[in-house]
């Protein structure tokens, strides 16, 4: 297309710059964007395994949480006997996290071991592990929850703009019917165990430990790791 008119020409080549410009802008003022991690802001407590000594070969590892003031709580335990992990007598998880084909998308399985990992599931016997989880766009974060009533682990994803970080909470709750004294009633357990995969954390479910699992090491011997 020809244009005589060279007021025209030159109109057209005057608004073709301005909205280059505004391209060329608009694109750089995306990538001068911050961007909040709301999953990590105020690093309120780092987490540390010690390792607790009782003798005869016995020894415990102990998962705590320490706060800025020095508080601390217990987490995750695993019992050893001659070195052997007590899989049966330890409360702790399992977690595998890998990339999926969703951008800011990740894949993830968790595993939890309680002294009643291999109960058998019948109409005297059930149990709930629920796992409850935080996710993060760039616009908001949100609670997820995902549940099963017939296994130890659970399958989940989770979208993190910001990389892999995994604030959560593990909680089985299991039921047994039994006998007491002639008398019929229901056993119940209940285990929360909080979920991070950084030594630094603001774990949102951590106000609900503070006061009920307070780690106190009166009389045992322990080396921190």
């Amino acid at each position: 297309m020809k244009f005589n008119n060279p007021k025209i020409k030159y109109t057209l080549i005057a608004l073709l710059s301005i909205l280059l410009l505004s391209c060329i802008n608009s694109e750089k003022n995306q990538n001068h964007i911050k961007v909040v991690d709301r999953l990590s802001q105020d690093s309120l407590y780092s987490r540390k395994w010690i390792k607790v000594e009782f003798g005869d070969n016995r020894v415990e590892e102990v998962e705590i949480y320490i706060s800025k003031n020095n508080d601390t709580i217990t987490n995750q335990f695993k019992p050893f006997k001659n070195s052997h992990i007590d899989t049966l007598k330890s409360e702790f998880y399992d977690l595998k996290i890998t990339e999926s084909k969703k951008r800011n998308t990740f894949k993830g399985e968790i595993t939890i071991y309680s002294k009643y990992y291999k109960l058998k599931l019948d109409e005297k016997n059930s149990k709930t592990l629920e796992f409850h989880y935080w996710e993060q766009n760039l616009d908001s974060i949100w609670n997820t929850t995902k549940k099963t009533e017939t296994s130890n682990s659970i399958e989940f994803e989770f979208e993190n703009v910001l990389g892999n970080r995994l604030l959560g909470l593990l909680y089985l709750t299991v039921q047994r019917d039994t006998i007491i004294n002639n008398e019929e009633m229901v056993n119940l357990f209940m285990l929360p165990i909080l979920v991070d995969n950084r030594n630094i954390t603001d774990n949102f479910y951590l106000d609900g430990f503070r006061k009920k699992n307070k780690f106190n090491p009166d009389k045992l011997k322990y080396i921190v790791q």
